[in-house]
């Protein structure tokens, strides 16, 4: 099982989903890898803060146009890629790899707009492989209504597009912040500030897991 969290777009919390999906494959006893393929490195980063008695995956660093023949080698339960950057020849790798591609997206029409390029890309790789793939709403802000144009934006793009859309919405908390600067999920952090971002991401693997069957 290979699923890609991906979007050309920065900003968009890719990594932290990315990295979080393996913290929880790896607690689930899941012979897990995740690969780095953006140069940003934060996955990485996250990697080599994590704790040694903590759930434990591979992670290495791809930034090349092969991914997708390098993991063809690999005998993982499940490969977690953290693609991003411009159109290129790596992020496309990444993505024809992919039995499951997560695009995650911050509620706003300007964002949505400059995400068409991710999923024109898709349209693209599929005429090669069937490529299941969802969006995100992701750093959602607390309190805040989704805006009627953002979920009339979101429906014509996965109409036109044949994406799903996660039912889950991940919001925006200090505690994922502080989570990833420990190599942790923020399922496995203590305190009740951490309470609701756990909820959400539990969901949100629930319906990762669902996609992928």
């Amino acid at each position: 099982m290979i699923i890609t969290v991906g979007n050309t777009k920065g900003g968009t919390g890719k990594s932290t989903i990315a990295t979080t999906l393996a913290a929880l494959y790896a607690g689930k006893k899941k012979k897990t890898l995740l690969i780095d393929a953006d140069v940003q490195g934060s996955s990485m980063f996250f990697s080599e803060a994590r704790a040694e008695d903590l759930p434990a995956f591979s992670a290495m660093a791809n930034t090349t146009n092969k991914i997708h023949k390098a993991i063809e080698s690999f005998d993982h339960d499940v490969i977690i890629i953290d693609a991003g950057g411009r159109d290129s020849q790596p992020f496309r790798s990444a993505l024809i790899a992919s039995d499951l591609l997560i695009i995650p997206v911050t509620p706003s029409p300007v964002d949505l707009w400059s995400t068409e390029d991710v999923f024109k890309m898709l349209e693209e790789l599929r005429t090669a492989k069937d490529i299941k793939a969802g969006i995100l709403l992701n750093m959602v802000q607390p309190g805040v209504s989704i805006t009627t144009d953002v979920l009339e934006i979101l429906g014509e793009y996965a109409d036109k597009y044949s994406l799903f859309l996660f039912m889950s919405m991940i919001y925006f908390r200090i505690g994922f912040k502080e989570a990833f600067a420990e190599g942790c999920s923020v399922t496995e952090m203590k305190g009740e500030k951490f309470a609701k971002a756990s909820a959400e991401i539990q969901e949100l693997f629930r319906e990762v897991n669902h996609a992928v069957r």
